[in-house]
């Protein structure tokens, strides 16, 4: 039991009954799509995502039309999404927590608007 209990420690469970995966969760994930006709946007856009002076770039998530980023890591973020032919999105005081081996990912949405 001792080393069952250090085995889930090293995986960054704060619950030893708990069993954790070995995958990895965004602190963020962000449905990026059109203003006007909810049609998914995703593929051409670029995400940042900053805490303070920590700066991560947003990737490709697991749904086809959303990005990710700053995995496993807790904090208050500000979320900029940025699209050719579409105005600068931003979001701030996204405050992702941790979960008992992952953290608690926040998914919110993006609708985009077109430039004229």
């Amino acid at each position: 039991m001792r080393y069952l209990v250090l085995l889930l420690a090293l995986l960054g469970c704060t619950n030893p009954f708990v069993v954790c995966t070995t995958d990895v969760h965004p602190a963020v994930a962000v449905d990026v799509r059109a203003a006007a006709t909810g049609a998914p946007l995703a593929e051409s856009a670029a995400g940042v995502l900053r805490d303070g002076a920590y700066v991560d770039s947003m990737r490709p998530w697991k749904l086809d039309n959303q990005l990710g980023g700053a995995f496993e890591r807790p904090g208050v973020y500000s979320v900029e999404i940025q699209r050719p032919g579409y105005a600068l999105w931003q979001r701030t005081g996204v405050r992702v927590r941790s979960g008992s081996c992952h953290v608690q990912t926040v998914t919110i949405r993006a609708d985009l608007i077109s430039e004229p």
